[in-house]
């Protein structure tokens, strides 16, 4: 999936800000995901230092893990 968007819109979907810092984790340089998607790398940046919080604060209030706990029984 290609999204491109004029330099002047601001809002991009969320699914798009979840896509390209997934890209990113699994190894695409940035200047390839800056040229495919068309933001600019402090756009990049600041999607990321959200995420990450949102991350931290998520598994803060589930006890520290993401991961899914085995059923005991």
């Amino acid at each position: 999936m290609s999204f491109s968007f004029p330099m002047s819109q601001r809002k991009y979907p969320e699914a798009l800000v979840r896509e390209v810092l997934t890209k990113r984790n699994l190894g695409y340089s940035l200047p390839e995901l800056v040229r495919q998607y068309g933001f600019c790398e402090q756009t990049f940046f600041r999607w990321q230092a959200r995420y990450d919080t949102l991350e931290r604060e998520l598994r803060a209030s589930c006890g520290g893990s993401l991961r899914p706990h085995p059923e005991s029984g």
